[in-house]
């Protein structure tokens, strides 16, 4: 008798949700796995799955590492909620050097996407601090590397929204004080300026989506919201915008 996803282990949905076929990982391994974990199927083994999924991070196949934080969110959805997964997942999201968001073989990987949707629900669940994670997300705006193409910046400025709605005091200059002013020495360093570095585009992107979310609800957990510091974040992108591009906007 053939099985079923239903019928598999959580080992096997893990191996599967490493398959380079998509129509495997996203076809139908993701959904059985994550459905398993939720529902509290595997409750008793949580530690052992996120030790293969932490694993998977330094996976030598991306699409392997970059589905690992969506099992890292179901195991703190669960309530397994842990440091380490924090700990893993920020190590991986700022080494990680594949952003490709589709691979026409691969399917998709969105790295930088799946990395700040797990972020910002490690804060949401106080596996990790508001502080800590926003500065984890801007040190990802602005590490070099190609222009995101598949929607990353909104799912950064998403899991920023995440973030602000679990921890509404966190201190804004943990985000600001980097993605404002990246440093001089990693401008050096990579031999880029900031009218062709591919990071540098995500970066206004990201920085003009903030700046909308900062007046129009965001949709976290399915409820439109406003912004907690909404003031600020405006004020602060438009300094931003003006620093960028001083020859058309003016603080």
């Amino acid at each position: 008798m053939r099985q079923t996803p239903d019928d598999m282990s959580w080992q096997k949905l893990c191996e599967l949700m490493a398959s380079p076929d998509p129509s495997i990982r996203d076809g139908y391994a993701l959904e059985a796995l994550a459905q398993g974990i939720l529902s509290g199927r595997w409750s008793d083994e949580l530690d052992d799955i996120q030790s293969v999924a932490t694993s998977h991070l330094s996976h030598p196949e991306i699409q392997a590492r970059t589905f690992a934080p969506l099992i890292l969110i179901w195991l703190l959805q669960a309530g397994h909620v842990n440091r380490e997964i924090y700990d893993e997942c920020s190590k991986w999201y700022l080494r990680e050097t594949d952003t490709r968001g589709y691979d026409p073989k691969l399917g998709w990987l969105h790295a930088v996407a799946h990395g700040a949707d797990c972020l910002g629900v490690c804060a949401q669940t106080s596996a990790a601090s508001g502080e800590e994670v926003l500065e984890t997300l801007a040190k990802r705006v602005v590490t070099p590397g190609l222009p995101w193409l598949y929607n990353e910046p909104a799912r950064v400025v998403a899991a920023v929204s995440r973030t602000l709605m679990a921890n509404p005091d966190a201190c804004l200059d943990s985000f600001f004080s980097i993605i404002s002013k990246p440093s001089e020495p990693e401008l050096t360093k990579h031999n880029m300026n900031m009218a062709t570095a591919g990071w540098a585009t995500n970066r206004r992107a990201v920085v003009a989506l903030l700046y909308a979310a900062a007046s129009i609800p965001v949709v976290v957990d399915e409820k439109p919201l406003l912004l907690p510091q909404s003031k600020i974040i405006s004020s602060t992108c438009k300094g931003i915008f003006a620093s960028d591009m001083p020859w058309l906007y003016k603080q």
